[in-house]
């Protein structure tokens, strides 16, 4: 399907920002791979630096095939390992290795990272017509939406929070 001229600047320009708002999620990913000292925080920020990259590669592939074409390409978007992965996860699998108060920040500021593409993301997803658009937006919504809660489970896991994944990690109840 065709955009009109209108459109086709609008959609460029979100494109161009959700490009801007991947690669600053990428580099800030690798930037907190680095500085953790958290093994799993430390993988974890890495899978999400390469899932940020794949998107980065998706939204540029649209980009350039709106302003050479004007129109919307089908994109096949797979599932990142963190999606593929997300609901067998075990407890066993997030815990271990020292924190320090930088870690914590981080996962801070990667929630806040996640937060801001998903709402993006469904923002867009509700703006555009083309079925395409509206396709590749809302997976990358949910994507992000995955993001968002391995975060949450590894911030609960270095604060000891005793959840994981909304999951009591343990009980003080006493077995009947």
């Amino acid at each position: 399907m065709t955009v009109n001229k209108k459109n086709i600047s609008e959609e460029i320009e979100a494109l161009a920002t959700a490009i801007a708002n991947e690669l600053n999620g990428l580099s800030t990913y690798l930037k907190f791979a680095r500085q953790t000292s958290n093994f799993s925080g430390k993988n974890m920020f890495i899978t999400l630096a390469s899932d940020e990259l794949q998107h980065f590669h998706i939204l540029d592939s649209q980009r350039r095939q709106m302003q050479e074409k004007n129109e919307w390409q089908q994109t096949e978007i797979k599932k990142s390992v963190i999606q593929s992965l997300f609901p067998k996860f075990d407890s066993v699998a997030v815990k271990g290795g020292e924190s320090k108060a930088s870690d914590t920040e981080a996962l801070n500021v990667a929630l806040k990272l996640e937060e801001n593409s998903r709402n993006f993301y469904r923002k867009q997803a509700g703006l555009v017509n083309d079925v395409k658009a509206k396709s590749m937006y809302s997976q990358l919504a949910e994507m992000e939406d995955a993001h968002y809660k391995i975060i949450l489970a590894e911030r609960e896991s270095v604060l000891k929070s005793g959840f994981w994944m909304d999951v009591p990690e343990f009980s003080v109840e006493l077995p009947e």
